[in-house]
């Protein structure tokens, strides 16, 4: 059973996790007002009813302790999801050796190309969970497949993507250098 999206309720009351009942009960009644589905201009039932299910529940200390609860594991994981967003430039590498890996075990042996996901997983240093994320991405790119065997492997369009890449790179460093060759042989005139 797919689970229920969470819905931050002090957000619907535009109030604060730390707000008293007084306070939650005034929001409401504001909003409610504005939001009633008889009220022409602004009326919304949709709304009108998560708003009513927001005030009911943090009305009720119990149910407000369980859903306070529930808040702070979202905001943990509403943390964690900022902590790995900024995690671009190492889910890259980690792709960059993983398809490197896979290549260097098709050249290494053509009738037995594949890698076991365990093995994978502790040659690259990721969790399983990053893991997952990679080779859903690069089964969605058709760099790899999965081999009767079970084993992951490189296809064709794996072993051009990381060939194209490694020509990428050659490419920038070559420019690099060109750019420091060219600044030496400048010469600098210096005025007397």
């Amino acid at each position: 059973m797919p689970q229920k999206p969470f819905v931050d309720y002090y957000e619907l009351l535009q109030s604060s996790p730390n707000a008293n009942q007084e306070t939650i009960e005034r929001l409401f009644r504001y909003l409610a007002k504005h939001l009633h589905p008889d009220v022409a201009e602004s009326g919304n039932v949709q709304k009108f009813s998560k708003l009513v299910e927001a005030y009911e529940t943090l009305r009720d200390p119990v149910a407000r302790a369980a859903y306070d609860a529930e808040y702070d594991s979202e905001k943990k994981r509403n943390a964690q999801l900022v902590e790995d967003a900024g995690c671009l430039d190492g889910d890259a590498s980690q792709r960059h050796k993983m398809l490197s890996l896979l290549y260097a075990r098709r050249r290494q042996d053509m009738n037995t190309p594949g890698i076991g996901d365990n093995t994978l997983e502790q040659l690259v240093g990721c969790p399983r969970e990053v893991m997952s994320f990679h080779m859903w991405y690069f089964k969605e790119k058709g760099w790899i497949q999965r081999e009767e065997s079970g084993l992951i492997s490189i296809t064709a369009a794996g072993v051009e993507k990381i060939e194209a890449t490694v020509q990428q790179k050659a490419e920038t460093i070559d420019r690099r250098i060109t750019l420091q060759n060219d600044r030496l042989q400048t010469p600098s005139f210096q005025t007397v």
